[in-house]
């Protein structure tokens, strides 16, 4: 099940939340100039990410085994996810990816280097690919009604690989396992939406998750 994705709705949601957030708020209600100044940049972000963006998701259900505090998916091993509380010898196992699909370098390239609008277009952006994750969610939630879902992006630990940030420009908790992304894509047999990752371990496109879903019988249809 897939609802039809609405691009004006997502960057709407995005937005709302965006000015929801303590600094952007602070700002706007101290002085007017900032405020008019960020209400142009959210308006050209949004402009330019509603030509821009495909927003697209996939997700499948997939065999998983806990063992010792390590959830195994195939040769994949997940040890960091506040999600291994939560699986039961019954639980069901779903790994979701989803994407806004645009290019980035063109995205750079349109705002003629401006970064203070680079930056706007990549925060909106960066709420409005959590939007669709929410989309997906409730999606889900009414697909499995019988189970309670629960989800979490799948991440890799800095400290554990030698990688740069040199092909994105994301902070340490946005790095993924190169490897990890390789394999677990495979799942999709071929319909991964074209989401490669990098050697440094970031996404391509930018504004791209990989998840694991876990769900377990809601106890209220017992």
């Amino acid at each position: 099940m897939k609802e039809s994705i609405n691009n004006h709705e997502l960057l709407r949601v995005a937005e709302e939340k965006l000015r929801k957030q303590k600094e952007i708020r602070r700002t706007i209600l101290r002085d007017s100039q900032a405020s008019s100044e960020i209400d142009d940049c959210l308006k050209q972000s949004a402009m330019l990410l509603q030509e821009f963006m495909k927003p697209d998701y996939r997700i499948c259900e997939v065999d998983a085994v806990l063992k010792d505090g390590v959830l195994s998916i195939g040769n994949c091993e997940i040890s960091e996810s506040p999600l291994l509380k939560a699986i039961t010898k019954n639980s069901k196992f779903f790994l979701y990816l989803i994407t806004l699909n645009y290019d980035s370098e063109a995205m750079m390239k349109r705002l003629e280097s401006d970064y203070v609008l680079y930056h706007f277009q990549h925060i909106l952006g960066r709420e409005s690919l959590f939007a669709l994750g929410r989309n997906l969610f409730d999606d889900y939630s009414k697909v499995y009604s019988n189970l309670k879902l629960k989800r979490h992006p799948i991440k890799m630990r800095k400290e554990s690989y030698e990688i740069s940030n040199t092909d994105c420009n994301e902070g340490e908790d946005n790095y993924w396992d190169p490897t990890v992304v390789t394999n677990l894509k495979e799942y999709f047999k071929g319909d991964d939406m074209g989401v490669q990752v990098t050697p440094s371990g970031c996404f391509s496109p930018l504004q791209t998750i990989l998840g694991i879903m876990v769900g377990n019988e809601d106890a209220k249809n017992l």
